[in-house]
């Protein structure tokens, strides 16, 4: 098991557009990309939400958690100048950032319509196919 803990999340970007009840069903937009720090053993992990009807943005938030990983399992994961990272555990962490994003969602839109609207569960397994390899020659 690798070892990290979750140092820091950052709202990169939120974003109410519009202030009316939505008539109809609402869709979401998602994204989830990975960032590497091979210097302080870290990933972080961005996820992007858009809350749309038809064409309209009507919420945007873009939030990123920062792991650290623990030194010697940042270590064990390397192989001459390349660390792979499985998908297994990317997908953990990405499951912890899309939980943080929920509970961000809920608190901002805390007295708005758009509070009703809960980020549906997400399948990040799915969406996270292979293992990550990165060079790490300039660390």
């Amino acid at each position: 098991m690798i070892g990290f803990r979750m140092s820091q999340i950052k709202v990169e970007q939120f974003a109410i557009l519009c202030d009316t009840q939505p008539d109809g069903e609402i869709g979401f937009n998602t994204s989830l990309s990975f960032g590497f720090n091979p210097i302080k053993s870290e990933i972080i992990v961005t996820t992007k939400y858009e809350l749309m009807q038809t064409d309209k943005k009507m919420v945007i938030l873009e939030l990123s958690c920062l792991f650290e990983i623990r030194k010697e399992d940042w270590d064990s994961l390397k192989n001459d100048n390349k660390i792979t990272f499985p998908k297994d555990f990317l997908a953990h962490l990405a499951m912890h950032t899309v939980g943080t994003a929920r509970g961000v969602l809920f608190s901002k839109t805390e007295g708005t319509v758009f509070n009703q609207y809960i980020l549906p569960p997400i399948n990040v397994a799915s969406k996270i196919l292979e293992d990550i390899t990165i060079n790490v020659s300039a660390e």
